[in-house]
């Protein structure tokens, strides 16, 4: 199944295309969601309300619907390339994500610690960037992980715009040799393989970030 016409090359390039995919979505998400975040918790009406109203569009839609809207509506004119797309549409959903996340861990922030930088001189950005983002960071960090892991199994959808990732690869391969069974299997142990590795790293990470925080 992957030896002949050299089908496990279809397999490594597109294991490459869905590690692309989701690490690229994972920054451009997480920059979205900063701004996201600032929006919603903005004392602005109109701001905090515009957050509002992209975290709820955005949790409203299936992820397949919003890859297919951004890929044959929005880009459907333009020569831009399906993986930028789909990186596009899923910082979307990581950006409304990594909002709320970020959002709950910096309003479970003790309120006296705020008042006691303030007191000792800090400005209210002095006070953010000391006191208030290091303890949100630290909590927020194990949903953020495991939003990770989710997005890089969301990617399996991306078939859907005709983008060769690692379980299109696999599919190919089904459909050309007329056996489910291997090819499946094997797409599954990698995505498996891949995200204990991820699981892994950010387990260090988790732990890295605990200690330099106390």
């Amino acid at each position: 199944n992957l030896i002949t016409e050299n089908r496990w090359k279809m397999i490594v390039d597109g294991m490459g295309v869905t590690i692309k995919i989701s690490l690229l979505a994972q920054v451009l998400g997480t920059l979205l969601g900063g701004v996201i975040c600032f929006a919603l918790m903005h004392k602005n009406k109109f701001l905090s309300g515009l957050g509002r109203l992209y975290c709820y569009l955005i949790r409203g839609l299936p992820m397949v619907v919003l890859l297919m809207i951004s890929y044959y509506i929005i880009f459907g004119k333009t020569d831009v390339d399906g993986v930028l797309i789909a990186v596009c549409a899923f910082a979307l959903v990581e950006g409304a994500a990594v909002a709320s996340n970020l959002k709950g861990a910096i309003e479970t922030v003790d309120t006296v610690e705020i008042e006691a930088a303030r007191s000792l001189g800090f400005t209210a950005f002095g006070a953010f960037l000391t006191v208030i983002l290091p303890q949100a960071v630290k909590r927020a960090l194990p949903a953020y992980c495991a939003g990770f892991i989710e997005l890089v199994k969301a990617t399996a959808i991306v078939g859907y715009i005709a983008i060769q990732d690692l379980t299109r690869a696999g599919d190919i391969i089904r459909s050309r040799t007329y056996d489910a069974f291997f090819p499946i299997l094997f797409v599954a142990l990698i995505y498996l393989i891949v995200t204990s590795i991820f699981v892994y790293l950010f387990q260090k990470l988790v732990k890295l970030i605990n200690k330099e925080v106390c």
